[in-house]
């Protein structure tokens, strides 16, 4: 579908997010900025569509509750000794409160939203929602066409050195999360684990260093292949089931979110609202496509515990994988570095999947770094996964006929 001067919309919407805003940091003026764009850009793209803007409550980073979490940790291990002396009812509730944080920072890593995403400073992200072919008749099918919008804070955790092994390290970091409150509970029965303290003082320190420190340098990414690549697909394929929709049980919507970044707010907001629906959900998420050697069809993502897509119930990734076995130039994979918008949906069994793109080594160029700009951004790479999502969602609804 062209766009301005020739381009592709997808191209077009990706330029212009990345060139009017620096960055899209959750919960910022920016934020909202672009968000205020993205629907006056739908809306002009496909007259009569109807939009929404729909308000959540959430921090602007994931850093906020690691910060309350770790540094409350981090002080507890050196003070946790002389506490004792001091006042018995006070230890037991520090200790309380390490295993608590402790174990929610392990819960979140694994995206499974806990009280300390509910920790000041919360601020308002929003969603970006289209309703494309909807009538006033409910329709058996709802296709639900997904990117985030929001930018991520810059982080030294997302090195190439880094991103490698990022699933280790996240392990590791759990079992370090879960030490800390059982070191304590040792040390409150009277047994010393002075050394033990000390050395997960040192590795939660470099914990907190590696996670924030080039955020607090440089703050947001510009985020041009993530994924401001994955909105412009989304919408470009969205104008294509606008001006050639599906048959006549299907509805789209296009649902474009907040706060991916702060770990999946706008997903989870997005799902608690949905999730009660009649219809039957079919997920589609664009997810940092603009830059890498092929694009992936994701199978399975892992954190603390794995999601799978390629079970038989889920009908979205089983035509997902069909057309990729077609293609040139797609593939299956797995992705190791976290999950995705998708995770709520395909963790309660309804038909979903991630399309993203990696290099041949499973990662991703510039991820999370102060390198995903504009001119990193491949355009026939772009192109090439708007035409993969756009036969997805049209074969998807041949087979459900």
């Amino acid at each position: 579908m062209a766009g301005v001067g020739g381009s592709s919309v997808a191209y077009e919407v990706c330029e212009q997010l990345c060139t009017r805003f620096t960055h899209r940091g959750a919960t910022t003026s920016n934020e909202l900025d672009a968000a205020c764009f993205l629907q006056k850009k739908v809306e002009q793209l496909m007259p009569g569509v109807r939009t929404e803007l729909r308000s959540f409550a959430c921090q602007h980073t994931y850093l906020v509750w690691l910060w309350w979490a770790l540094g409350s940790i981090l002080l507890s291990l050196l003070v946790f000794p002389r506490l004792m002396g001091i006042s018995t009812l006070l230890s037991l509730l520090v200790l309380a409160w390490v295993w608590c944080a402790g174990l929610g920072v392990v819960f979140q890593l694994d995206g499974r939203d806990n009280f300390l995403s509910k920790l000041p400073p919360v601020g308002y992200s929003h969603n970006v929602i289209a309703f494309i072919n909807r009538s006033t008749a409910v329709k058996k099918n709802k296709l639900i066409l997904m990117a985030h919008y929001d930018s991520a804070p810059a982080s030294f955790l997302y090195l190439p050195s880094q991103v490698k092994h990022f699933c280790r390290s996240l392990k590791i970091s759990g079992l370090a999360l879960v030490m800390a409150p059982v070191s304590l509970t040792i040390e409150y029965f009277g047994f010393s684990q002075y050394w033990t303290r000390m050395v997960l003082l040192a590795y939660l320190a470099g914990m907190v260093i590696m996670s924030s420190a080039d955020y607090l340098v440089r703050g947001y990414t510009n985020g041009a292949a993530d994924n401001a690549s994955g909105v412009g697909a989304a919408v470009e394929a969205a104008c294509s089931l606008f001006h050639h929709p599906l048959p006549e049980d299907w509805e789209v919507e296009l649902v474009l979110t907040g706060a991916e970044e702060a770990l999946y707010k706008g997903s989870l907001a997005y799902y608690r609202q949905i999730k009660n629906t009649h219809q039957k959900l079919h997920v589609v998420n664009i997810d940092n496509v603009g830059a890498g050697d092929s694009i992936v069809v994701v199978d399975k993502t892992e954190s603390y515990t794995p999601v799978f897509y390629n079970k038989p119930w889920n009908s979205v990734f089983q035509t997902s994988a069909a057309v990729a076995q077609k293609i040139p130039g797609v593939t299956i994979r797995a992705h190791t570095v976290a999950d995705f918008d998708s995770i709520f949906f395909a963790r309660n069994r309804i038909p979903s999947v991630t399309i993203s793109a990696q290099c041949k080594d499973g990662t991703i160029p510039q991820l999370h770094r102060p390198g995903d700009t504009m001119q990193n951004v491949n355009k026939d790479l772009l192109s090439r996964c708007t035409q993969v999502v756009e036969t997805i969602c049209r074969q998807l609804a041949k087979q459900s006929d």
